[in-house]
Protein backbone atom coordinates (compact mmCIF):
# COMPACT_ATOMS: atom_id res chain seq x y z
CA UNK A 1 0.00 0.00 0.00
CA UNK A 2 2.93 2.52 0.65
CA UNK A 3 4.15 1.96 -3.14
CA UNK A 4 0.69 3.26 -4.07
CA UNK A 5 0.35 5.99 -2.31
CA UNK A 6 3.92 7.17 -3.02
CA UNK A 7 3.04 6.53 -6.91
CA UNK A 8 -0.12 8.70 -6.60
CA UNK A 9 1.82 11.10 -4.87
CA UNK A 10 4.85 11.20 -7.61
CA UNK A 11 2.07 11.40 -10.65
CA UNK A 12 0.22 14.54 -8.63
CA UNK A 13 3.95 16.38 -8.39
CA UNK A 14 4.55 15.33 -11.97
CA UNK A 15 0.75 17.21 -12.80
CA UNK A 16 1.82 20.20 -10.93
CA UNK A 17 5.35 20.34 -12.29
CA UNK A 18 3.67 20.39 -16.02
CA UNK A 19 0.96 22.40 -15.45
CA UNK A 20 3.43 25.17 -14.03
CA UNK A 21 5.95 25.10 -16.63
CA UNK A 22 3.18 25.50 -19.37
CA UNK A 23 2.39 28.75 -20.63
CA UNK A 24 -0.81 30.58 -21.09
CA UNK A 25 -1.26 31.18 -24.45
CA UNK A 26 -3.17 33.93 -24.30
CA UNK A 27 -6.75 35.75 -24.27
CA UNK A 28 -8.83 35.09 -27.00
CA UNK A 29 -10.32 37.63 -29.38
CA UNK A 30 -13.66 37.81 -28.11
CA UNK A 31 -12.82 38.69 -24.53
CA UNK A 32 -10.37 41.57 -26.00
CA UNK A 33 -13.31 42.56 -28.15
CA UNK A 34 -15.66 42.65 -25.33
CA UNK A 35 -13.43 44.58 -22.91
CA UNK A 36 -12.96 47.54 -25.55
CA UNK A 37 -16.39 47.57 -26.57
CA UNK A 38 -17.31 47.70 -22.84
CA UNK A 39 -15.09 50.92 -22.47
CA UNK A 40 -16.12 52.66 -25.37
CA UNK A 41 -19.72 52.09 -23.99
CA UNK A 42 -18.79 53.58 -20.63
CA UNK A 43 -16.78 56.57 -22.00
CA UNK A 44 -19.38 57.36 -24.71
CA UNK A 45 -22.44 56.84 -22.11
CA UNK A 46 -20.66 59.23 -19.64
CA UNK A 47 -20.53 61.64 -22.44
CA UNK A 48 -23.73 61.77 -23.21
CA UNK A 49 -25.12 61.39 -19.68
CA UNK A 50 -23.29 62.96 -17.17
CA UNK A 51 -21.02 65.59 -18.51
CA UNK A 52 -18.49 67.30 -16.40
CA UNK A 53 -16.87 64.34 -14.01
CA UNK A 54 -15.81 67.35 -11.75
CA UNK A 55 -19.30 68.06 -10.87
CA UNK A 56 -20.31 64.12 -9.66
CA UNK A 57 -16.42 62.39 -9.23
CA UNK A 58 -17.85 59.42 -7.06
CA UNK A 59 -20.09 58.68 -10.28
CA UNK A 60 -17.22 59.06 -12.57
CA UNK A 61 -14.87 56.19 -10.34
CA UNK A 62 -17.60 54.65 -9.63
CA UNK A 63 -18.44 53.92 -13.22
CA UNK A 64 -14.91 53.34 -14.13
CA UNK A 65 -14.38 51.06 -11.47
CA UNK A 66 -17.58 48.79 -12.30
CA UNK A 67 -16.46 49.11 -15.89
CA UNK A 68 -13.40 47.39 -14.69
CA UNK A 69 -14.58 45.01 -12.36
CA UNK A 70 -16.72 43.48 -15.93
CA UNK A 71 -14.13 43.31 -17.81
CA UNK A 72 -11.81 41.70 -15.18
CA UNK A 73 -14.96 39.35 -15.05
CA UNK A 74 -15.29 38.61 -18.79
CA UNK A 75 -11.12 38.00 -18.78
CA UNK A 76 -11.28 35.58 -15.77
CA UNK A 77 -14.06 33.97 -17.20
CA UNK A 78 -12.36 33.37 -20.87
CA UNK A 79 -9.32 32.70 -19.05
CA UNK A 80 -10.76 29.43 -17.19
CA UNK A 81 -13.11 28.63 -20.20
CA UNK A 82 -9.88 28.58 -22.84
CA UNK A 83 -7.98 26.60 -20.61
CA UNK A 84 -10.30 24.15 -19.73
CA UNK A 85 -10.69 23.97 -23.71
CA UNK A 86 -6.83 23.58 -24.08
CA UNK A 87 -5.36 21.74 -21.45
CA UNK A 88 -8.49 19.84 -19.61
CA UNK A 89 -6.80 17.46 -17.68
CA UNK A 90 -4.22 20.09 -16.30
CA UNK A 91 -6.71 23.15 -16.60
CA UNK A 92 -7.13 24.10 -12.61
CA UNK A 93 -3.78 23.39 -11.93
CA UNK A 94 -2.71 25.99 -14.71
CA UNK A 95 -5.63 28.62 -13.78
CA UNK A 96 -4.51 28.54 -9.92
CA UNK A 97 -0.63 28.26 -9.59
Amino acid sequence: MHDLDKALADIVAIRSQIARDTAFRGLGSAALAATGVLALATACGQALWFGDPDARPLLFFGLWIATACAAGGLIGIETVRRSRQLHSGLADAMVWN
